[in-house]
């Protein structure tokens, strides 16, 4: 997973907070919309929520829930098995 870049200024509590809670946000407005059956925007919404869980200075579980998310979009897209593999990968291992 990214991390910020060198030398960036960490973000400070209050930001990593609301990050977090944003990243929180577009999660389950993710699945949502995957229940709702509107899968490009449970796609925009679980890409959002990883965007912003990578963002974070430690790796959060927002992070995994996101990765199932796009997994759950993936298979409900009929996305190709490599594309299921590789998420249900990335969410184990930002499990652990």
């Amino acid at each position: 997973p990214r991390r910020p870049a060198p030398g960036a200024p960490p973000p400070t509590a209050p930001e990593e907070r609301r990050l977090a809670e944003v990243a929180t946000c577009y999660e389950l407005l993710s699945q949502i919309y995957l229940m709702n059956h509107r899968i490009r925007l449970a796609d925009y919404c679980a890409r959002r929520s990883l965007a912003l869980g990578l963002r974070l200075a430690s790796l959060a579980p927002v992070v995994a829930r996101a990765y199932a998310d796009l997994l759950a979009v993936t298979a409900a897209t009929g996305g190709s098995r490599r594309a299921v593999a590789y998420y249900k990968a990335q969410g184990l291992g930002a499990c652990r």
